[in-house]
């Protein structure tokens, strides 16, 4: 051994400084990985979101579509012919053009709303047309 006492002192001191450094690196360490964890967290809840709101925008286009069925179907019965301004207005409003495909899938998602408290039940296409909607009037049903 060289250095006697003075020098095992020095390392003794160099070795605790080196301990101090490490376990300050490992704290920091599991602070980083709970942010990673609490981030992942986050990713998948947003992810959920996002697959919920594709499906209802999806949705929304479907609803679009039988509403212009119906209009449709009530300018056969009355005689007269839906506008193109009127069904212009539905394909601003669903996104997409009227009569498009839309796809009623689901996504499977964890976390936010859950998609059985949104009103999955369309109204039938053969619903005969009701005395407000065949006078130009709006929608009489009771939101839910």
């Amino acid at each position: 051994r060289t250095g006697g006492l003075a020098g095992e002192i020095a390392r003794e001191s160099h070795l605790g400084e080196f301990n101090d450094d490490l376990e300050r690196k490992m704290r920091e360490m599991r602070a980083l990985e709970m942010d990673k964890g609490q981030m992942d967290k986050k990713l998948q809840h947003v992810q959920a979101e996002m697959a919920e709101l594709l499906y209802l925008r999806r949705h929304l286009r479907a609803c679009a579509d039988i509403y212009a069925d119906q209009l449709t179907g009530i300018a056969g019965i009355t005689g007269g012919r839906p506008t193109s301004s009127s069904l212009s207005n539905l394909s601003q409003i669903s996104g997409s053009p009227v009569g498009g495909t839309p796809s009623p899938t689901p996504p499977h998602s964890s976390g936010g709303t859950p998609l059985s408290s949104f009103s999955m039940s369309d109204p039938p296409v053969s619903t005969p047309p009701t005395p407000s909607l065949a006078s130009g009037g709006g929608d009489t049903r009771t939101p839910r």
